[in-house]
């Protein structure tokens, strides 16, 4: 009994060591560009097997003025906004050169109003999606780091403009889906 006894101590005690252990944080934070339209900053966290990433902010402004002929003009503005967190698991293939994988959920809305000489139209988007990171990492240095990457998914998608208002599903793989970013690890 005092062998067992021994023993399930020495288990607890390995389990409860072993678990203390201290394993390499890993912290990036770098700009990123998708379709070279939205801008933002890119959060990451986790380990060599697990990354926690997070689009902490994503901006998109665009103005524009239209002259059709004949005396009629229109002129748009628009702003957009999206948030995204999922993981990414990295595969190593060589000291400056990562493959990585895994899973995203996104948020987006954006907002335009269109003025034209009769009228004025406002237009909202919003939408959710899942979708699967497939990408890759150069490493430029040791802090600082390249990589590429594409999100297909499904996105549920709203739009109202005025009294109309429509919801639907897509998938897409599209330059929208597809970024860069430069990170900066510590």
């Amino acid at each position: 009994m005092k062998r067992i006894t021994v023993f399930l101590l020495f288990s607890v005690f390995m389990a409860n060591y072993g678990l203390s252990q201290d394993v390499l944080r890993i912290k990036e934070i770098g700009l990123f560009t998708s379709d070279l339209n939205s801008f933002g900053i890119r959060c990451k966290t986790g380990t060599d097997d697990l990354m926690y990433r997070f689009s902490a902010f994503s901006l998109s402004l665009s103005s524009a003025e239209y002259d059709f002929g004949n005396g009629i003009a229109q002129d748009e503005d628009e702003f957009g906004l999206g948030l995204a967190g999922g993981i990414e698991k990295p595969v190593s293939l060589n000291e400056r050169f990562d493959l990585f994988y895994g899973g995203e959920l996104s948020l987006q809305y954006k907002n335009s109003d269109v003025v034209d000489e009769e009228e004025v139209s406002k237009r909202k988007f919003g939408s959710w999606g899942l979708g699967v990171v497939l990408g890759c990492s150069y490493y430029i240095s040791p802090k600082f780091k390249l990589s590429v990457e594409v999100i297909p998914g499904l996105t549920h998608i709203r739009v109202k403009e005025g009294d109309l208002d429509v919801t639907g599903w897509k998938f897409e793989v599209s330059n929208q889906n597809a970024g860069i970013t430069l990170s900066y690890r510590f």
